[in-house]
């Protein structure tokens, strides 16, 4: 029975550690794009497409991006190329379509830790 609670103690160590590290990795992106907007501000303003630092090349290139669609938005983006290929019953094409795109089913365990009350 003690080696399980070591088992347990480490899994719930390591839980933490990822939901601090993500929680970190959160901060640094904000901030990374902070300073990249900052950069980018600076270039713009003495009208320069790029600068060197310490053997670093910075660049700013204009690149078209796609946001991501929320599920409701997909969903009806999909529904409506599928009305305008022709088919008639969208919504069972559409859920045709997003259950082959699922895989078969695997079983699998999983652990769930939470706080007693």
């Amino acid at each position: 029975m003690s080696s399980i609670t070591g088992v347990v103690n480490e899994l719930a160590t390591i839980q933490k550690e990822l939901q601090s590290l993500r929680a970190q990795v959160k901060k640094l992106n904000k901030r990374k794009a902070d300073l990249e907007a900052e950069v980018i501000a600076f270039m713009e303003s003495k009208e320069q497409t790029g600068l060197k630092y310490k053997g670093m090349r910075i660049e700013a290139k204009d690149q078209e991006a796609h946001r991501r669609l929320k599920k409701s938005e997909k969903e009806e983006s999909i529904k409506e190329t599928l009305r305008n290929q022709g088919v008639r019953d969208t919504d069972k094409a559409y859920k045709d379509l997003m259950q082959s795109m699922k895989g078969s089913p695997e079983h699998k365990v999983k652990i769930k830790i939470s706080k007693l009350k």
